[in-house]
């Protein structure tokens, strides 16, 4: 199945914003237990 250019873009960017948001909720989570120790 071949992709076209704009939806192998639209796919990476996914998946980047995928990984961006998992870096977020994991400091996210940190912070929250600092505050809390």
């Amino acid at each position: 199945m071949k992709l076209s250019p704009a939806s192998q873009m639209a796919i990476g960017e996914a998946m980047y914003l995928e990984i961006d948001f998992l870096v977020i909720v994991v400091v996210d989570i940190r912070v929250a237990q600092r505050k809390r120790s």
